[in-house]
């Protein structure tokens, strides 16, 4: 693919990841609230998306892609707002006055969606969140949606793998119960979350078609209870007992990743077997 200049707002565990797979044969830039060690290949702006001039200050010219991978700094709904919708709002102004014709990519989630009956939903379902998070999320993907820029949103679902190895602590110390209730899950490897952004980065860099919106999820929605069981039998641990059921964010629904399949991307791990098989 021809060679991107990509800017990513972001350097958290799948903003460094795409950056540093990009910072090769790319220009890339990384705009971010605090230092970072340096990089070969990858320039780093320090500064604060509240701060709508200094974006505008800073961006680069003749943008081809913004990755919008930022996270809150804490869990409230104000956080929540700052970052993905005034944030977002604030790039995108940013992008619009510059006259920027790059195409902007904004990292979602499925909290978007309201549903907790079992059932399935895909790309066009309705989104009624309940919870701060999915308010927040929607809102975001409206004010892209909305804007004068080409913009994807990808609604990942709940990602584990890399560093993000609580659940298997969990189980290993005896601390995961489960529940007499099914809670059904969806999920999404860490490497095929970068691998799926790496995808749609490579689609624009041809010119080929993107989609506004991707579900981003493995093959398998499960209960929790499956889960939980695989891992306590691949690390040789007692198999948990029931107990109360703990509180979720995300409701009882089915992911269809369908949409993101079309598009042409393989699954790493289709499902949790591959994901949380034990390597060693």
């Amino acid at each position: 693919m021809r060679g991107l200049r990509i800017i990513v707002f972001g350097y958290g565990k799948l903003g460094s990841r795409v950056a540093q797979s990009l910072s090769l044969h790319n220009e890339v830039w990384v705009y971010s609230r605090s230092t970072k060690p340096a990089y070969q290949g990858i320039r780093f702006i320090k500064g604060d998306v509240a701060d709508a001039p200094f974006i505008e200050e800073s961006l680069p010219n003749k943008l081809d892609v913004v990755l919008y991978c930022l996270s809150p700094s804490e869990r409230s709904e104000s956080a929540y707002r700052s970052v993905y919708v005034e944030g977002l709002e604030n790039v995108l102004s940013s992008l619009q006055r510059c006259a920027s014709k790059a195409h902007c990519i904004f990292v979602s989630s499925t909290s978007v969606y309201h549903q907790d009956d079992s059932s399935r939903v895909d790309e066009d379902s309705s989104t009624c969140p309940e919870g701060y998070s999915g308010r927040c999320m929607l809102e975001a993907e409206t004010v892209l949606r909305h804007a004068s820029v080409l913009g994807t949103s990808v609604r990942f679902s709940g990602i584990y793998g890399g560093t993000r190895s609580r659940l298997i602590e969990r189980v290993r110390q005896g601390g995961a119960l489960k529940a007499e209730a099914v809670r059904l899950t969806n999920r999404i490897h860490e490497d095929d979350c970068v691998g799926f952004l790496m995808h749609l980065l490579k689609r624009i860099a041809r010119g080929q078609m993107v989609a506004d919106c991707y579900i981003a999820t493995d093959d398998c929605p499960v209960d929790l209870n499956e889960v939980i069981d695989f891992i306590a039998s691949e690390y040789g641990v007692k198999a948990p007992a029931f107990g109360a059921a703990q509180a979720r964010r995300a409701g009882n629904k089915r992911c269809n990743n369908q949409r993101m399949k079309d598009s042409g991307y393989l699954l790493s791990y289709p499902s949790y077997r591959e994901g949380y098989r034990r390597v060693n």
